[in-house]
């Protein structure tokens, strides 16, 4: 049978998935699903009884060509001749689809691992498995690779594989009983062994060469809400990156949680009242500048670092408003100290007369501005599978990829609105002293007296502007669903699987949304 460069075969009739993954990859048979199918001799399979058993036998007139069927007597004619008496096996002879499967195709040397098993007491065996495929990685790395074979059930786990996992192949859909594992040979397999991971990324494979997965599906959750001033969160199902990174997925069903929403910026704290010379800092009282509007958003891109969302812009504060117009002179006099001494028999007054004036008046203070509105940053993306990096290298076979929703741009806020300029103030009083008096003929014993006068402080300056407006911030683009995203560099092939997006996540106003595709090679 021929092989062709899109990894099938052809013949009369259709290979079976696994057979020809077999076939085509050079995989091991486990992995094919038909370990038995594949021996010397062509009759450890007992499919031979079966009527499609020899559908691409090599001859066919005396039944030479059946893949298996070792006791030909009861050998059905298969498609390309007719059935014989002995029934002796083929030298190279596939079996039919009858036999695409072998429960009993169990790889013998393996780290075992099941949802009932145990990391801290089990060994990895079938009788003593592990519970995590993370425990498995780590028995990799300190004991050498083997397969990992994976009980059905769910798996709440982030897989990450580094390049100290070169070569390792992870396998679902295997039955396991008490201490006896076998295959599921049903056609809905995949859906059974479930890696959930209680994160946005699913599986990362970074710099791993040799890796494959098989026969699973691969879940992350759904982003979750932003928090404020940051940018929506982006799912992965599968990220491959990095030098040396190689890896296959056959019979892989991959679910990408939806992208998350962009938050909303953190507002800007108003600025702190400015008025430290209200004589001399004194203006004319005008009302400060509307501050403008932010730009709006441009679409957010993907590097080798991933989706980076597109954020809208913080707006621009409003100006101060100035002082107000300048108060009046307060009243002034020639004052003396306070104080008086009594050399006997007069008064006399302590220290020299001076000028002295009372305080002027205080202009308003000006206006504080409106804060910038907060900028609303983009939305999260949600990809199926993502491959980044020169010569990375990716095989997808009879798989299926899905991408959710991109997540949405979140709105900016308003301008925050300027303060009132403040009210000008009247001028302080000052006390005036004259010169003492005495109180009767002798001041020593009818004492002294010393008068005086308030001198008024200066009138009120004027009111100080008020601050302009801040503008407003503008609100992010919408993340993108991609089921496939290729950057320049890496190399995907895709080989009978289903694609499937949905919808690019809105831009926030005047912000654009995300781009939707199946396939996305930049």
């Amino acid at each position: 049978m021929a092989r062709y460069r899109n990894g099938w075969a052809r013949g009369r009739r259709s290979a079976p998935l696994a057979t020809t993954l077999a076939i085509a990859w050079g995989v091991t048979p486990w992995l094919a699903g038909c370990s038995e199918a594949f021996d010397a001799t062509g009759g450890a399979r007992d499919a031979g009884s079966d009527a499609g058993a020899g559908a691409s036998g090599a001859a066919g007139a005396s039944g030479a060509a059946g893949a298996a069927g070792a006791s030909g007597g009861v050998g059905g004619s298969g498609s390309g001749g007719e059935s014989g008496s002995s029934g002796a096996s083929g030298s190279g002879g596939m079996s039919g689809d009858a036999g695409a499967c072998d429960p009993t195709a169990v790889p013998p040397a393996a780290w075992y691992v099941a949802p009932s098993g145990s990391d801290s007491l089990g060994d990895g065996s079938r009788v003593l498995p592990f519970r995590t495929i993370e425990r498995a990685l780590t028995a990799i790395t300190a004991s050498g690779s083997r397969p990992i074979v994976l009980a059905e059930g769910i798996y709440p786990e982030a897989v990450e594989l580094g390049p100290e996992h070169a070569g390792v192949r992870i396998q679902g859909g295997f039955l396991k009983s008490d201490t006896t594992w076998t295959r599921d040979c049903d056609g809905e397999v995949r859906g059974r062994t479930v890696i959930a991971s209680p994160t946005c990324t699913g599986i990362a494979i970074s710099g791993t060469s040799g890796a494959v997965l098989r026969d699973l599906t691969v879940r992350t959750r759904a982003a979750g809400e932003a928090g404020v001033g940051a940018a929506g969160e982006s799912c992965y199902g599968v990220w491959v990156r990095g030098a040396g990174a190689d890896a296959e997925l056959a019979n892989v069903a991959v679910v990408a949680g939806a992208g998350g929403p962009g938050g909303v910026g953190a507002e800007a704290p108003p600025p702190s009242q400015s008025c430290s010379d209200r004589v001399n800092g004194c203006a004319d009282g005008s009302a400060g500048a509307t501050g403008p509007s932010a730009p709006v958003a441009t679409a957010g891109a993907f590097s080798a670092a991933g989706w980076a969302a597109g954020d809208g812009a913080p707006g621009v504060p409003g100006a101060w408003g100035r002082a107000g117009a300048k108060g009046g002179a307060g009243d002034s006099g020639n004052c003396f100290p306070g104080g008086c001494t009594c050399p006997s028999p007069d008064c006399s007054t302590d220290g020299q007369e001076l000028p002295t004036s009372a305080g002027p008046g205080a202009c308003g203070c000006p206006g504080a501005p409106g804060p910038g509105g907060a900028a609303g940053h983009g939305g999260g993306a949600s990809v199926g599978l993502f491959v980044s990096g020169s010569g990375v290298s990716v095989r997808v076979v009879g798989g299926a990829i899905t991408a959710a929703n991109g997540g949405g741009g979140a709105e900016g806020s308003p301008g925050g609105d300027g303060e009132a300029g403040g009210e000008g103030l009247h001028g302080s009083n000052a006390w005036c002293n004259g010169m003492c008096v005495k109180q009767g003929p002798n001041c020593l014993y009818d004492g002294c007296s010393q008068g005086g006068y308030e001198l008024q402080g200066g009138t009120p300056g004027g009111p100080g502007g008020a601050g302009g407006d801040g503008g407003d911030g503008t609100g992010g683009a919408g993340g993108p669903s991609h089921a496939v995203v290729v950057l320049s560099g890496a190399t995907v092939t895709l080989t009978g699987t289903d694609l499937a997006h949905a919808d690019g996540g809105a831009g926030a106003s005047d912000a654009p949304a995300g781009s939707a595709s199946d396939e996305l090679r930049l």
